[in-house]
């Protein structure tokens, strides 16, 4: 707000008087306006919360690229390799990357020879 002064002796005129509670009103409804903001919780939240997603979308795309990167290497890596070698680590279809076959076949041997230990443990109890 800035006052002016009158002369000494001499009273502000009425359109002095009216220019002055321009002013202020102008300066009341921003401070308003700006309190407004800061009390409208809902909407600060959907702010921080677009920005938040904004920030995991992009940190996510960062990761696709790096991983296809590693992906693009893995394959090449393997690809240089011979075609059996290559079969019994690790092979690619539709986009998921399963284990070879002697290795599930390990894993479920010994899955059944632990359920038949502990089977054969409980009849002797």
């Amino acid at each position: 707000m800035t006052k002016q002064s009158p002369e000494k002796g001499s009273s502000p005129s009425v359109d002095d008087l009216r220019r002055q509670v321009e002013g202020t009103r102008a300066e009341l409804g921003q401070t308003v306006a700006a309190l407004a903001a800061k009390a409208d919780i809902k909407s600060r939240a959907t702010q921080k919360m677009a920005q938040v997603t904004s920030n995991m979308q992009d940190r996510a795309a960062q990761a696709r690229r790096q991983l296809t990167g590693s992906a693009h290497a893995l394959g090449d890596r393997l690809h240089d390799e011979a075609p059996q070698a290559a079969w019994h680590r690790v092979y690619r279809t539709g986009g998921h990357t399963r284990l070879d076959r002697d290795a599930l076949l390990a894993v479920c041997a010994t899955a059944f020879v632990a359920v038949l230990l502990i089977r054969r443990s409980r009849r002797y109890r």
